[in-house]
């Protein structure tokens, strides 16, 4: 049963890494970072949810099996890693949109990646008084991202 369950999920990770590469892409022209940015939501709120699961238990193999979900999830920061890539290309061109010498999506591209942030911010903060109310609560890898700095 594990097996199978664990190629489901491989399955569904898959699933989702593509269709956020493919957001990315159609990014370049015109496309959608908010969708990009939902579904890497959804895999790290899986990834964490599951994380958050294995060190409550404080068993031992607890250790090894944060690993297991931690490379199975690897792929949730390469794809962190592009979209964040994406939208600071987005921000640097911002001065060249604002006087119009830039075509595509301009002022609605800036507006989509500060949303993007607002929301990453809002994540931080969450881990971050959880973590100030109790030193060991759990926080996700690559918590907090600090993408507003």
């Amino acid at each position: 049963m594990f097996r199978t369950a664990h190629n489901f999920f491989r399955f569904i990770a898959n699933s989702n890494f593509q269709e956020i590469r493919d957001a990315l892409e159609d990014e370049k022209s015109g496309g959608n970072l908010l969708l990009a940015h939902k579904h890497i939501m959804d895999l790290e709120r899986a990834r964490d949810e599951l994380l958050a699961e294995v060190h409550k238990m404080n068993g031992a193999n607890t250790e090894k099996e944060q690993m297991l979900l931690v490379n199975f999830f690897k792929g949730v920061n390469v794809v962190v890693a592009e979209l964040a890539k994406n939208m600071w290309f987005i921000m640097a061109r911002t001065l060249e949109m604002v006087k119009g010498n830039e075509n595509g999506g301009g002022p609605q591209q800036v507006v989509t990646c500060l949303r993007i942030v607002e929301r990453e911010e809002r994540i931080d903060k969450f881990y971050t008084d959880a973590r100030n109310k109790n030193s060991s609560a759990f926080v996700p890898p690559g918590r907090p991202r600090r993408w507003k700095e």
